[in-house]
C-alpha cells in the first residue's frame, strides 16, 4: 500500500468533520522538509470525529500498539489521544476542538493538510529537542543569522553595531 493509500484508508476508516494532516509528513508536502520516501510517522488531526471514528482509533491502539503511548502533557498540550502502529507505520491521532484554519488541499484536492504556523506552533509546545532542530533546520534553509546581518549592511560596513533581536 502506497502512503497515499494508507492516508486514504484511514481516512475512510477514522470518519470525521475534518481529516487533516499534520506534522513533518504535511511539512515535506509543501517543500520545507525532504520526505524520503520512507514514511515512519504520521500525525493526524481529527476535528469532531464520529463515534466509530473514535472507536476504531482505540481498538488499533489496543491490537497495533506503537512502541510509544500518548504522554499526559501532549494530551493536555496538543490533543494526542491516540498512537498506533497501521502498515508498518506509526500513527498519531491528535483530537482538536478548534476547527481547523487555512489548511491546504494537496494531492488533486484529496488530502488536506494544516498550515505551516500552525505546525511550528504545536513542534514548539511539544517541545521536543527533534522538532527543535526540524525548526531551526528550516529557519537557517530560509535565512541565515549571516544573511539577515548582511542584509542590513551589518557585515559589509564594520562601522554599524549590530541590534540583539
Amino acid at each position: 500500500m502506497t502512503v497515499l493509500e494508507t492516508i486514504k484508508h484511514l481516512k475512510t476508516i477514522l470518519p470525521a468533520e475534518r481529516f487533516v494532516l499534520t506534522g513533518s509528513y504535511a511539512l515535506s508536502k509543501i517543500g520545507l522538509t525532504i520526505w524520503t520516501e520512507t514514511l515512519n510517522d504520521l500525525d493526524i488531526i481529527l476535528y469532531k470525529p464520529t463515534d466509530e471514528a473514535l472507536a476504531t482509533a482505540q481498538r488499533l491502539m489496543d491490537e497495533t500498539p506503537a512502541a510509544t503511548k500518548p504522554k499526559e502533557g501532549y494530551v493536555s498540550k496538543l490533543g494526542l489521544k491516540y498512537i498506533f502502529k497501521f502498515n508498518d507505520i506509526k500513527i498519531d491521532i491528535f483530537i482538536q476542538e478548534a476547527e481547523p484554519k487555512a489548511t491546504l488541499l494537496v494531492e488533486n484536492g484529496e488530502i488536506e493538510i494544516n498550515n505551516t504556523v500552525n505546525i511550528f506552533a504545536a513542534k514548539k509546545l511539544a517541545n521536543r529537542e527533534k522538532d527543535w532542530k526540524q525548526l531551526y533546520q528550516i529557519a537557517r534553509g530560509i535565512c541565515t543569522l549571516n544573511d539577515f546581518l548582511k542584509s542590513q549592511g551589518f557585515l559589509a560596513d564594520s562601522s554599524k553595531t549590530p541590534v540583539i533581536i
